[in-house]
């Protein structure tokens, strides 16, 4: 007596996006690329700092919630980015994106400002990674909130 089975192959997953202008079988866009840093960072962020002072492991290391805003300024409610310009008082802090680089600043009341540089190192789309190669680099993790 002989058998038949007849093997027939699986359908592909068809992705479904929610607004009505996608196309059906198209993979949802998150998943297509990330969004331009410039586009993705403003929001609440968790910040991780580990500043390495030597090549034999000393760090130290910070962690709290950042606001950065559409209009370049920024939340600190943990007080992250300090609270002193020169022994007088922050009175704001801002921030902008310039050729990969990300500069974060407080300015004082007579708009002197302080901040510091740091290079994009690792572009993951919700965990981008910065580092400050000064005195001891310091590494900035934000992972979206």
């Amino acid at each position: 007596m002989v058998s038949c089975i007849e093997i027939r192959p699986l359908p592909l997953p068809e992705y479904v996006r929610a607004d009505s202008s996608a196309s059906v079988g198209q993979p949802p866009a998150s998943a297509i690329s990330c969004p331009d840093l410039e586009q993705r960072l403003p929001g609440v962020w968790l910040y991780t700092s580990d500043r390495l002072f030597n090549s034999s492991g000393g760090s130290r290391s910070n962690t709290g919630h950042l606001t950065f805003n559409t209009d370049g300024s920024i939340e600190d409610p943990d007080t992250l980015l300090g609270t002193m310009i020169n022994g007088k008082p922050m009175i704001r802090r801002e921030y902008r994106l310039e050729d990969g680089l990300l500069y974060v600043y407080g300015v004082g009341r007579q708009e002197e400002q302080l901040g510091v540089r740091m290079k994009l190192q690792d572009n993951q789309c919700d965990k981008p990674t910065f580092v400050n190669d000064g005195s001891g680099p310091t590494y900035i993790k934000l992972t979206r909130y």
